[in-house]
């Protein structure tokens, strides 16, 4: 024990330098020579100005070279993160992975990060983020015999509030970032503090004081200096810090010329730098971690613009994450309860496609246009087998199912499965054979009722023999109910009385009036029945065109505020006329652009859908969404990944998720309105009038302060088709009386239709496989343990609110009662087997 404090005291005199001073007096001016760690780095981007091929071979070389200046040069250490570039070496040339292990093993060659890639940290969902520790991990556990300590992301664009909870899900001790920089939030007490996330979680942060990269070998002096006056004002009492060195972003690191400067300088100036690691100083000082300041915020913003620049991989990226969750669900299902085959191969290495295209630089939108074609096939590369593995699931389950019934010979069942955890009454759209080509089947559900329908338009235009119907239906949680057209002609289909109608400009229910204006298009109405009110003071879901004058990134912009127009010239046409659904489509123009908006209106709720195909064909110019709301002293909370935060309504661009909502009162009791989408990072709101970022169309990957101009030639994002899809909710309460996160996690993850045939099985016709109690809380992922020995289930509260949960698996007989914190991420293991208990809370990397 003596020793041990020895030790602590010892460490202590090499951090608390006197300046001056004792440690326990007011700290002055610096008069000693601060402790610099000297860190090797090279930041590489395998895809930015350059496509992945590029990438690729810069790893190589810089790793090369790496080694090659640890060879000469004894003392000097290395950092690297990224599993996905270790991989690329390791799988092409051994002899030098096993330099790299031999460095590692000396302490020499610091693996930080502990993630597949570093990637942005605003678009991805929640889980994504979960798993880009997961598989970093378990990779440098496999072939390195430890994990990273230290997670490093210097240079992604802002990170959410939620990150420290995940962080130290995955056995991360510390976090180094860089951006935003102390002019971007000033709120950042100094370079060293505690992060803390709205579930009280905290994590060891290091703001990087100077650069990722110092590559100029006769600025370092000059480096140095700032670093140290920034340590000297925010943390005097601590003399040591970081100097990050080396050739970066198309990777390099440390040059010959570096490494002789830093030694010219530890025989001059700097007698104290020593080439050091991350982990290095993160030993040093993590002591002292109770006696820095706590940030408890988000940290934010570096660049707004990139949420919306390049919307293709908004949209592939989001399209593949719920692809590849509703694939594991279900294949889990059929893996533990039928024996299907394992498919947690190849959903890993699809998983891994989408994380490297979570890079930074790509998902930000940020890369040259030719890099989205490598994005865009790795991204449909996960989709197709997700979509494959899903398929090979259902099968697996419906065999098991029951779905012949002698009373309806001549008919057609289908499965609809419900991937989400809480049961869902939503609209389920199937298409099937109509076999004569004029046949209207009667539908019944899995008690052998009729079940009231709308025929609706076919996928092929106006193919006969085909039919196309959508109906209302509950279905259980993770579970299904088996369903048939019944093509016998022996009746006519019930169809339900008309509750809700179209005209040429509105749409209507029982619970809502939404009226059209003639003249611009937008909603000029939207009168909530129920209430006795008005939810819009003026024009909604009205497309606004901004001047766009940054570049890529939206670099130095805090707003895009400069409306210059909007679309116009109006054209109404309706496509359903109910009695389940009604459809109006409004067509409007700007400029050499058109937008389509096919608003739908259901017969039993108050939200709006809306499906949007985009022709846009303008230069430098941002497009809006722009939803007024009759609260402009309303709560704003904008979705973030596994979570939520409250944000000022000051009109500036903001990344977000799947939601956002303005939430309040007036005289007839609290309400609020959410939008919804499925594919957008970027929002903007002041006094009440939500904008949804649609795009924003500079030249490819430009950055100020390189000019750019359309006589160039150069080509411009944005231009063409696009589509994608938004709703509007409106509720009484706040948004968690709405459940606005579950509706979005539902609208993400829609009930999937399957179609079978009549044969007898072991299980009912409805039926749900786990069953979840707990107000505002789901499970988020449900996939097979990598290790193939269990069944692994993540849970998130939604709400912000302590509750008390239960989950059930009546197949495995097993259950686990719990609670949620506030705002908590948990993961449960559950063994394979009907076995009873052994359910056990396990962390984010499944131990």
């Amino acid at each position: 024990m003596m020793k041990k404090i020895i030790l602590v005291l010892l460490l202590f005199a090499g951090i608390f330098v006197a300046r001056g001073q004792t440690a326990g007096t007011m700290p002055g001016k610096n008069t000693v020579s601060p402790s610099v760690i000297a860190i090797g780095h090279a930041h590489i981007d395998p895809v930015w100005r350059w496509n992945k091929d590029e990438g690729y071979a810069e790893v190589f070389a810089t790793f090369r070279s790496a080694l090659d200046r640890m060879k000469e040069y004894p003392d000097v250490a290395f950092i690297a993160s990224s599993a996905q570039f270790y991989e690329w070496v390791a799988t092409t040339d051994p002899k030098m992975f096993a330099e790299i292990k031999q460095r590692v093993a000396e302490g020499r060659w610091n693996i930080v990060g502990g993630w597949w890639i570093e990637p942005d940290l605003n678009c991805p969902l929640g889980e994504s983020l979960i798993r880009q520790g997961l598989y970093g991990q378990l990779f440098f556990q496999k072939h390195f015999g430890k994990k990273v300590k230290v997670g490093f992301n210097p240079d992604s664009f802002g990170h959410p509030w939620t990150l420290p909870q995940i962080l130290n899900s995955q056995e991360l001790e510390a976090y180094c970032f860089m951006r935003p920089k102390i002019t971007e939030k000033p709120g950042i007490p100094a370079p060293l503090f505690n992060w803390q996330g709205p579930d009280g979680s905290k994590i060891f942060a290091i703001q990087i004081a100077g650069s990722y990269n110092h590559e100029n070998s006769e600025d370092f002096e000059t480096y140095l200096g700032r670093i140290n006056d920034r340590y000297t004002k925010d943390l005097p009492a601590v003399n040591t810090f970081p100097f990050f060195y080396g050739v970066g972003n198309h990777g390099g690191g440390p040059t010959i010329a570096n490494i002789n400067k830093i030694k010219e300088l530890q025989g001059g100036k700097y007698p104290g730098m020593k080439f050091g690691t991350l982990e290095d100083f993160v030993n040093r000082v993590k002591p002292l971690q109770n006696s820095f300041s706590t940030v408890n915020d988000e940290l934010q913003h570096h660049a707004r613009g990139c949420y919306s620049a390049c919307s293709d991989i908004k949209l592939w990226n989001r399209q593949a994450e719920a692809a590849l969750l509703s694939a594991e669900k279900i294949s889990s299902l059929s893996t533990s309860l039928f024996n299907m085959p394992d498919q947690t191969g190849r959903l890993g290495e699809s998983w891994k496609r989408v994380l490297f295209n979570q890079f930074h630089d790509i998902m930000a939108g940020s890369a040259i246009e030719s890099a989205y074609t490598d994005a865009h096939n790795d991204l449909g590369y996960a989709m197709s087998e997700a979509k494959d593995i899903q398929t090979k699931g259902l099968q697996g389950i419906v065999m098991n199912v029951n779905t012949a019934d002698t009373a309806f010979k001549n008919s057609i069942p289908f499965m609809v499965f419900n991937p989400g955890s809480s049961a869902v009454k939503t609209y389920i759209h199937v298409e099937m054979e109509r076999g004569d080509g004029k046949t209207s089947p009667v539908l019944y559900n899995s008690e052998g009722k009729e079940v009231s329908w709308q025929e609706v338009r076919t996928a092929g235009a106006n193919v006969r023999w085909r039919v196309s119907g959508i109906f209302e239906a509950e279905i259980p949680a993770f579970g299904y109910e088996i369903f048939r057209m019944d093509f016998s002609g022996s009746k006519k289909p019930l169809r339900s009385e008309a509750k809700v109608m179209v005209t040429g400009n509105s749409l209507e229910n029982d619970l809502v009036k939404i009226t059209f204006d003639k003249q611009s298009g937008g909603i000029s109405s939207y009168f909530d029945k129920k209430n006795q009110r008005e939810l819009f003071p003026k024009p909604g879901a009205v497309p606004v065109v901004l001047n766009d004058p940054g570049d890529t990134w939206g670099h130095n912009i805090e707003a895009y505020n400069q409306v210059i127009g909007q679309f116009g010239k109006p054209e109404f046409v309706i496509l359903e006329t109910g009695p389940e659904r009604a459809v109006l489509q409004v067509k409007s123009y700007y400029g050499n652009s058109s937008i389509v908006q096919n608003f739908s209106l259901l017969k039993n709720s108050g939200e709006l859908d809306c499906l949007v195909t985009l022709d846009w064909h303008e230069l430098q110019k941002m497009l809006k969404l722009s939803i007024p709301t009759v609260l402009p002293q309303g709560k704003l909370t904008y979705s973030i990944p596994y979570g939520f935060i409250e944000r000022p309504m000051n009109g500036n661009e903001e990344p977000g998720q799947t939601w956002i909502d303005i939430s309040g009162k007036d005289s007839r009791g609290a309400f609020g309105i959410a939008l919804l989408n499925d594919s957008k990072c970027g929002y903007s709101v002041k006094d009440g009038e939500m904008q949804l970022t649609i795009l924003h169309s500079t030249a490819w990957s430009h950055h100020i302060p390189d000019s750019v101009h359309p006589g160039d030639g150069y080509r411009y994002m944005e231009q063409g088709m696009h589509e994608f899809n938004y709703k509007l909710v409106p509720h009484d309460g706040d948004w968690r009386d709405g459940n606005i996160a579950g509706e979005a996690g539902e609208y993400l993850m829609k009930p999937i239709v399957y179609l079978t045939n009549n044969h007898t099985g072991t299980l009912p016709k409805k039926n749900s496989f786990i069953t979840l109690e707990g107000d505002g809380v789901t499970i988020s992922a449900a996939k097979i343990a990598e290790d193939g020995k269990a069944w692994v289930l993540r849970c998130v509260e939604l709400k912000g609110r302590e509750t008390r949960a239960r989950i059930g698996i009546r197949s495995l007989n097993k259950s686990v009662d719990f609670t949620m914190k506030p705002c908590e991420i948990k993961t449960f293991r559950i063994p394979i087997s009907k076995a009873p208990g052994g359910i056990k809370e396990v962390n984010a990397l499944e131990e």
